[in-house]
């Protein structure tokens, strides 16, 4: 097991399923976002990270204008990683969760990008649908 902690970010990675768990503890500043996504990035593919759950809740007060660019630039770094599921736990922020998807459509258009991702309201349906949650 990995695990690190910021004031802003908790998360972990169980590495005998590959599974990685992020959470955004509090809005964090924009650098601090930033940061937070190139680690994401950067442990995904240093750990083998098949699977991906990401609580954003606390984004939601987050400006879209402030993510989006961190996210396009950073997205495409997953693509040819081990990736294979993200699944994004955020309450009904319709202009969050729409950027989201342009952004995995996108992927999936411009870089043939077969990264599986959904986004849900709680941990107990990000998890289910992963599938690699064991009781």
């Amino acid at each position: 097991m990995f695990e690190l902690k910021k004031v802003y970010l908790h998360l972990w990675i169980d590495l005998h399923v590959k599974l990685m768990y992020t959470e955004w503890l509090r809005e964090p500043a924009a650098e601090e976002y930033r940061e937070g996504c190139e680690l994401f990035v950067m442990l995904v593919r240093e750990h083998g990270v098949e699977c991906w759950i990401a609580e954003s809740r606390k984004l939601v007060g987050m400006p879209i204008h402030v993510q989006s660019p961190v996210l396009l630039q950073l997205a495409p770094s997953l693509v040819g990683s081990s990736l294979k599921k993200l699944a994004r736990i955020i309450d009904t922020d319709l202009q969050s969760i729409a950027m989201f998807e342009d952004i995995s459509n996108g992927l999936k258009e411009s870089h043939q990008s077969t990264i599986e991702l959904e986004q849900f309201i709680s941990f107990e349906d990000a998890a289910d649908w992963i599938g690699m949650i064991r009781g």
